[in-house]
């Protein structure tokens, strides 16, 4: 593994808000307001992020998500534009704790993944929404607790957290992040995902899994951890980067999660 050869492959190939990316991993910079301006711009009066997004459209939940990822990557989580996100997506939380998307929303605005009323969706949004609050401030607000009970009930007895595949990894960070009364959810979600092939694993995913558990406190001396470092190592490719399972226009994003889970855990090679 070269560390140096996947710096180089983003800062080659990236576009501005990749390079930024990047640059918070390293050095902790924040981006000038001018590469972040465009998506403030569209945060609706509610806070959320309208679908695709279009200035005055609805406030979507995964268009809000996608926006608080891109404000964290760059080190802008606690800024007061992801404040009000966060803000919104409390607003909008279900009776029984969970997340679904806006059914108002026409379907040609929304990503295919995105169906309203759809139990991986639901499932999605809800482990997305629950990770990003036991990230902030507001892990000690009744809704952060809501979600953990609504995922700890879906969660299967094999420790899967149904729906996509990803569902699992940020189901089990939230269940990290909720702490003491969730270990036996979260060590399950865990046996769950070590369990799974390295070959049913894709570059991206390994990364996405790590960074997710790495933020809720997990160490590298745990095992899957370990393991997926290990595995991380192995699949770099020879131009520096790591494949991603969306395919080609995603392998900067895929090489900057690698990046960032080796700088978390302050692996050089």
């Amino acid at each position: 593994m070269d560390i140096r050869k996947a710096i180089d492959f983003v800062e080659n190939r990236g576009s501005p808000f990749e390079k930024a990316r990047l640059y918070n991993i390293l050095r902790g910079e924040i981006p000038d307001s001018a590469l972040m301006r465009p998506l403030l711009e569209t945060q609706s009066k509610d806070g959320g992020f309208p679908s695709r997004p279009r200035p005055g459209n609805i406030s979507s939940v995964d268009s809000t998500l996608t926006a608080l990822w891109k404000l964290d990557e760059v080190g802008l989580f606690h800024s007061s534009a992801a404040q009000r996100a966060l803000q919104f997506l409390m607003s909008v939380q279900r009776s029984d704790g969970s997340w679904d998307e806006n059914p108002a929303l026409p379907a040609f605005d929304l990503a295919p993944w995105i169906i309203p009323g759809n139990p991986a969706t639901r499932l999605y949004l809800t482990a997305y929404s629950a990770y990003y609050l036991g990230l902030s401030e507001y892990r000690a607000e009744p809704a952060f607790e809501k979600a953990a009970r609504y995922l700890a009930a879906a969660q299967e007895e094999t420790g899967k957290v149904p729906g996509y595949q990803h569902n699992s990894w940020i189901g089990a960070a939230a269940f990290f992040l909720a702490g003491a009364d969730y270990q036996k959810q979260a060590r399950l979600a865990l046996d769950y995902l070590a369990g799974r092939p390295a070959e049913d694993w894709e570059d991206s995913q390994i990364a996405w899994a790590l960074d997710c558990l790495g933020r809720a406190g997990l160490l590298p001396d745990e095992p899957f951890i370990a393991a997926g470092l290990d595995l991380l190592r192995s699949r770099q490719d020879e131009d520096g980067s790591w494949a991603s399972e969306d395919g080609v226009n995603f392998i900067i994003t895929a090489t900057l999660q690698a990046i960032r889970v080796f700088a978390r855990y302050e692996i050089e090679a």
